[in-house]
């Protein structure tokens, strides 16, 4: 079978939040299409992220730093990460970051690192952190 892990976890955003309150370095950055999937991941990255935007980024050197306070930034990290996820909502103050091994909709896809293939018995694991850093 297919396989595919992420974590979605939610972090509070400062209001007005920009650009600089987000720092990550990926490769390339892919916008989903109406159903959802991320179908190529080949634009500069753009690390804005916009309320009601979701994106993804390929090739994530695995650690993000976001800024939610003056005196409080959240870093997280995720091993064996190719993919992070950002997701900001049209409503309420927080941004979803979601390191993954594979894009949203392309879990029987071939190309752009495809999910792992279990056999019976097989299992897939991964690792994720997420710490609070002093300014």
């Amino acid at each position: 079978m297919p396989a595919g892990l992420g974590w979605h976890p939610c972090h509070p955003l400062v209001q007005g939040a920009g650009p600089e309150h987000l720092s990550f370095a990926a490769r390339h950055r892919g916008d989903p299409d109406a159903q959802g999937r991320v179908l190529h991941c080949a634009q500069a990255p753009v690390y804005r992220m916009n309320p009601g935007e979701t994106a993804a980024f390929c090739g994530w050197a695995g650690e993000l730093v976001l800024r939610v306070g003056p005196e409080v930034s959240i870093r997280v990290a995720g091993e064996d990460r190719h993919h992070l996820v950002l997701h900001r909502p049209r409503q309420g103050a927080y941004l979803c970051v979601a390191p993954v091994t594979v894009l949203p909709g392309r879990l029987g896809d071939e190309g752009l690192l495809p999910a792992a293939v279990l056999e019976p018995g097989e299992s897939q694991r991964a690792s994720w952190s997420c710490a609070a850093l002093p300014r």
